[in-house]
């Protein structure tokens, strides 16, 4: 191997090394059965409300599939089909493309201080 055969390492993305903290989520995650509603509080689609299947659960965020684009950074509220589930204010974090629809992203606002009672 001469000195100028080196093995160059392709850097990783910002975006691979710090994922998105709805992401990182990995304690307290649960599925929930039904369906959660969104409302949009801002923006070009005020008042616009959303269907989110396939919810994924945690205290300080949620995931779930809808069938149309949900701009990234807007406030919504979000009340939940499924009994013991409290209605929270948050803000869509991601909103990608799948095959099956749009996999939207929100962080719960704090100050709503919502708990889920099971």
């Amino acid at each position: 191997m001469s000195a100028h055969s080196r093995i160059r390492i392709k850097p990783v993305e910002v975006a691979e090394r710090n994922p998105p903290r709805l992401a990182r989520r990995t304690l307290s995650r649960r599925r929930l059965d039904g369906i959660a509603t969104v409302f949009e509080l801002s923006g070009q689609h005020f008042g616009r409300m959303r269907t989110l299947m396939r919810i994924d659960y945690s205290d300080s965020g949620m995931s779930g599939l809808a069938d149309s684009v949900i701009t990234r950074g807007t406030p919504v509220t979000i009340g939940f089909q499924t009994p013991g589930c409290i209605a929270h204010l948050g803000q869509v974090i991601t909103c990608i493309r799948s095959e099956d629809g749009y996999r939207v992203s929100i962080a719960f606002n704090p100050a709503s201080n919502a708990k889920v009672l099971f």
